[in-house]
């Protein structure tokens, strides 16, 4: 017991005399980045720590060793610029001064600090023009920060991860922001953007996920790959300047509705749009002359494409489906349009990949002679489909091309027909049976997995039946 007492008094004695040396000496040093390091000089006592001086800091940060203290920052009169990692990991800081002679801050200057509830506000002076790289990355504790109205640069990832962040406001002297800028940046509910940022960069407000306006501004002429993705947006408006939308710029953006693209964009990259459920229509304008794969992807709620007559590449009919300039390949069938049959255009000569899914209201199709192959998931889930004319010309029908299509009851299989791909028939519960032209020589796994077969007979030309082929029937 008295051995325990002793280790016990030991190390109470220990950390009395930390406790001392830290908060009754003062600790100092120099800190700057001119003058051979001399220009500034810091100093921390009693729990304060005071940076002072002219110019320029530099990036290590000699007051590290403070880190864990409850910290009063005060940054004096003189100093320009915060030093990349100056206060990365201070864990808590109770109240910062920055003067008005602070005109950058530094990468990770004030990255993964911890949510210290005492501290809610964030003073940056209108001095500042650079925010650096990780600048306030996953900065847990601030709820308040107004952005500096000289402020024309933000770095990349700046600000990612500031949850309890919710009045940011852009100054209108903002020039250029970079990637994941605002990501995950759920307190913010709207933005403007202003036009001098030109380029809104990728991800810059990804999963902001109670972000429901956005404001982009005349002079944007790009918007970056998921820049707004899985965001609650309810209404967009383009700016006319806008020339390209990047691949997933407004994926998962449920609240859409109307969608009108400007005159100026040429190019909607892949899965642009993929998963906004509410968008009902589509208009596409001259300009256009590139839409990437899977860009309107499971827009379940569109009921026409409209495309201005002159564009040079794509063309719609009179049934708001979207084809390419010729009318020879059909690209997408709109999913909610109230047609219960669809005759494809004789011009038709290929289907693209999905180009059906999901058209929730289409019971019958007839498909041209021309029609080679039926492709991937060019018809899977269409949930009230019960039957399907394939023509003469198909060779191969895709991996789940009507997988899902409970209703289907029957398909006239070609004899020119020779592969039938992974789950093409799968789930297709109403499906009691199926004749199989001689011609078919190759039947992929899960074909007909789950389907309604009573009866199947497989011709004598088949070398192949890949496993589970026929499983749960």
């Amino acid at each position: 017991m008295k051995k325990i007492f002793k280790i016990c008094t030991i190390t109470f004695i220990i950390s009395l005399l930390f406790s001392f040396s830290a908060f009754g000496t003062a600790n100092n040093g120099t800190c700057g980045a001119e003058n051979g390091g001399k220009n500034l000089t810091w100093t921390f006592s009693d729990g304060t720590l005071t940076i002072s001086g002219n110019g320029k800091s530099y990036e290590e940060t000699p007051w590290y060793q403070f880190n864990n203290y409850e910290l009063v920052i005060n940054i004096e009169s003189g100093v320009t610029s915060i030093g990349n990692h100056a206060f990365e990991f201070c864990f808590y800081i109770s109240s910062i001064a920055i003067p008005d002679t602070v005109e950058s801050i530094g990468d990770y200057a004030f990255s993964d600090i911890s949510d210290y509830p005492s501290y809610k506000e964030f003073p940056l002076p209108d001095s500042v023009k650079s925010i650096g790289d990780y600048a306030f990355y996953k900065n847990g504790f601030i709820k308040t920060m107004t952005l500096p109205k000289s402020l024309e640069t933000i770095g990349a990832h700046a600000f990612e991860g500031m949850k309890v962040w919710e009045n940011c406001v852009l100054p209108e002297s903002l020039k250029s922001m970079g990637e994941y800028a605002f990501a995950d940046c759920f307190g913010i509910k709207s933005i403007d953007i202003p036009g001098a940022v030109q380029q809104i960069p990728d991800r810059a407000f990804y999963h902001c996920v109670n972000l429901a306006a956005a404001n982009i501004s005349e002079g944007i002429v790009s918007i970056g790959a998921y820049a707004f993705s899985e965001d609650n947006l309810r209404n967009l408006t383009l700016p006319s300047t806008l020339k390209s939308i990047g691949d997933g710029a407004f994926r998962m953006c449920a609240g859409i509705t109307g969608l009108v693209i400007p005159e100026n964009v040429t190019e909607i990259g892949a899965n642009a749009f993929e998963n906004s459920g509410n968008i009902t229509s589509v208009s596409l304008p001259q300009s256009l002359i590139s839409i990437g794969d899977g860009a309107f992807d499971d827009c379940s709620s569109v009921k026409s494409f409209t495309v201005d007559g002159s564009n040079k590449v794509y063309s719609s009919d009179g049934d708001g489906v979207l084809f390419n300039k010729d009318k020879t390949e059909l690209l997408i069938y709109p999913k909610a349009s109230e047609k219960t049959s669809y005759n494809i255009p004789e011009s038709v000569t290929s289907i693209a990949k999905k180009a059906f899914e999901y058209s929730k209201n289409l019971s019958e199709i007839t498909i041209p002679y021309g029609v080679e192959t039926i492709d991937d998931y060019v018809f899977s889930a269409c949930e009230n489909l019960v039957s399907a004319d394939l023509p003469q010309s198909v060779t191969s029908i895709g991996k789940s091309a009507f997988a899902g299509c409970v209703k289907l009851k029957a398909v006239n299989l070609p004899q020119s027909l020779t592969k039938i791909g992974q789950s093409a028939f799968s789930f297709c519960a109403s499906l009691k049976s199926i004749n199989f032209p001689q011609s078919v020589t190759s039947i992929d796994s899960l074909a007909f997995k789950n389907a309604g077969l009573t009866f199947v007979s497989v011709p004598q030309g088949v070398t192949v039946i890949q496993s589970y082929t026929f499983r749960a029937n």
